[in-house]
Order: C-alpha cells, then structure tokens, then sequence
C-alpha cells in the first residue's frame, strides 16, 4: 500500500504547480556573487545558525555543485572558501539577515584593517553609519604605531 504522501502527489493533477506560483528560488552561489569579500565572512559564519532559526530557508543542491568564494577574514586577511552550493528561498527575513551579517561583517573588517571608507550613496542608503565609522577611524588614530624605525 503507497504511503499518504505518494498517494496525494500521484491524484494531483500536473498542472496544479503553476510556474507562476512557485518560490522564487534561489543559489546561494547566486545570491553572495555580488558581494565584497569583507561583507561575506559572518554571513558564512552565522548562516547554518539562521537555518537553525528559520530565519533562513535553504535545503543543500546536489553535492556536485560546489563554488568558490573569496573572502576577509575575521583577522583581515584575503582567503578563498569552497562551499557546498545550497537552494535557498530569498524571503524578507532572508534578505533583512543577509544585509544586518553584511555590515556587521564589513564594520568588523574595517576594525582590524582600519580602512575606513564609505560614499554618500552609502551613506544615505543607510549601509553605512557615519558615527560608527568615525569611532572606528579614531580608535584606529589613537592606537601607536609599530614596526617603524626611528632612524
């Protein structure tokens, strides 16, 4: 006897899933491709934690379909991660988490890098906050200077 599931999926009709209706789905190699290497490190970090919060909704590709992602690390360095493509559903929640990792990701960048720049665009789309960055740019003034000789 067919499960319940098998059941129901063979009596639907085909025409039942509209392609218009369908989730707009979504790579996650798509969805990251646009996006600087020192926006990308805490997204990468904290992204199986907002599945576990269905904050984000993606279930794995196939396991052939890998792609490569460059990165700034925590510590500022530049490295290249292969990762596991994923399907992901491109919600509101989605999109409000992936750009809250985003800043969060660059501001943490720029303090250990201390290359604090920004554009008015930036900065009138609300992706960059004017006082942060110049508590980051005046931390990064106050500390000494090592390395230099005095000759």
């Amino acid at each position: 006897m067919p499960r319940p599931a098998q059941a129901g999926r063979a009596s639907r009709p085909a025409a039942a899933a509209a392609p218009d209706s369908a989730p707009p789905f979504q790579l996650l190699s798509a969805l990251l491709k646009g996006v600087p290497p020192e926006e990308l490190h805490l997204v990468l970090e904290k992204y199986e934690e907002a599945i576990k919060r269905g904050v984000v909704k993606a279930v794995p590709a196939p396991s052939h379909q890998v792609f490569d992602l460059e990165i700034v690390t925590a510590q500022g360095k530049r490295a290249l991660r292969k990762l596991d493509d994923e399907i992901v559903l491109p919600d509101a929640a989605f999109q409000g988490w992936l750009a809250q990792e985003r800043r969060a990701s660059r501001l943490a960048v720029l303090k250990v890098t201390g290359r604090v720049e920004t554009s008015l665009e930036r900065l009138a789309s609300g992706e960059d906050d004017f006082r942060t960055l110049l508590e980051i740019r005046k931390g990064r003034l106050q500390k000494p200077k090592t390395g230099r000789s005095a000759h």
